[in-house]
């Protein structure tokens, strides 16, 4: 399996975190994974330190989408991974055929009608959601209309164990 995780965050944040764990995961997992972060972000680096097959972008606007669909015809992958709006927005473009999860890490709560409405329209073309907690995950549904797997951050058992 081949799987792309395409991230946007500009700083080290509890998002970047989960990225980094996701990819980990699939990584031990077995999947071929590739990279597309922003470049010069702190999470671009913790990627290349962990040996990760990295293809930077400088921003995921509509000027680089002509290098994200060569990458993605390049690499071909089965599932796109993303974890902010401007990623998404631009996986909806390279989906074709392809799974399409979108990492939720904010709490969206207040959803109104309005709300409602351009989250489903912002999401429409996305596969599933997770949350890393029922506190995020549920105000979702909202936006979905559907369901919201609810998947917590894992720990890395080099760096920290668990205390009887």
């Amino acid at each position: 399996m081949k799987v792309w995780h395409l991230i946007s965050n500009r700083w080290n944040s509890a998002i970047s975190e989960y990225a980094l764990s996701a990819a980990c995961a699939m990584k031990l997992a077995g999947a071929e994974t590739l990279i597309t972060p922003l470049q010069s972000s702190p999470i671009e680096t913790r990627f290349i330190d962990q040996e990760f097959s990295v293809e930077s972008v400088d921003h995921f606007g509509l000027d680089k989408y002509g290098r994200l669909f060569a990458l993605s015809k390049k690499f071909n992958p089965d599932i796109i991974f993303t974890y902010g709006g401007p990623e998404t927005t631009a996986a909806m473009f390279l989906k074709t055929g392809r799974k399409l999860i979108r990492f939720y890490g904010q709490r969206a709560d207040g959803l109104g009608i309005t709300r409602q409405f351009f989250g489903r329209l912002g999401h429409f073309h996305v596969d599933r959601l997770i949350a890393p907690s029922q506190f995020v995950g549920k105000p979702l549904r909202g936006i979905t209309g559907g369901e919201v797997d609810v998947v917590p951050l894992g720990c890395d058992q080099k760096k920290f164990s668990f205390i009887d």
